[in-house]
């Protein structure tokens, strides 16, 4: 059974009583495992490894996928995380704990700038992401504006020389200007790519655990 639902804690409930095993396609604002050993793996074909490497994450810090991936990025070994979020929004306390549990050196910065001239990795979220955990029937429609010194744009890498490279779970918003896409620090269409791969591999294991 693959769930993806808005309830946190819900594939987990199924699982409890399933016969047969359970995926976690993403639950709520908890975590979403398959999107981040997709990303991970990602990361290491585009940087050969994480180990001292700097990874910072744009946008929304509260979402399913940056929290799936802190959970494996504290055990490769990263320099340092590095987080641009909305000044509104605070980097959740578990993600800073399991950071400060492993010894990974943690920074705020409040320009994506920053992020581009100071770490090898950028994984972008949408600059607010209300939306996550809203049954499907509400009405509620998520602001996707992302302000300037928050956005990725083609100009922003050619004139910082950046060398970063993006990554994307996908669908963006403006967090990732399309002038970015034929340029060599844009990862996410390869990510996307293996996606495949990733979720193919999952599916053969636990097919084929019995």
């Amino acid at each position: 059974i693959v769930v993806r639902h808005h309830e946190c804690s819900a594939a987990a409930r199924m699982a409890a009583t399933s016969i047969v095993p359970v995926i976690n396609a993403g639950d709520g604002w908890n975590e979403h495992p398959s999107q981040a050993l997709i990303d991970i793996h990602a990361m290491r074909r585009g940087l050969g490894t994480l180990r001292g490497k700097s990874i910072a994450f744009g946008g929304d810090p509260r979402g399913r996928v940056v929290r799936s991936l802190i959970q494996l990025l504290r055990f490769e070994g990263p320099r340092e995380i590095l987080f641009c979020p909305p000044p509104h929004y605070e980097v959740p306390e578990d993600l800073v704990q399991a950071l400060s549990d492993h010894q990974i050196r943690l920074r705020i910065i409040a320009d994506i700038d920053i992020a581009l001239v100071e770490s090898d990795a950028v994984m972008m979220a949408p600059y607010d992401m209300s939306a996550i955990g809203e049954p499907p029937a509400s009405d509620y429609v998520s602001p996707h504006f992302t302000p300037k010194h928050f956005a990725i744009t083609a100009e922003k890498i050619e004139r910082l020389n950046s060398k970063a490279l993006l990554y994307h779970p996908l669908p963006r918003f403006d967090e990732i200007d399309p002038s970015c896409d034929s340029l060599p620090n844009a990862m996410y269409f390869e990510q996307v790519r293996l996606s495949k791969f990733m979720r193919m591999a999952v599916l053969e294991r636990l097919l084929n655990a019995n």
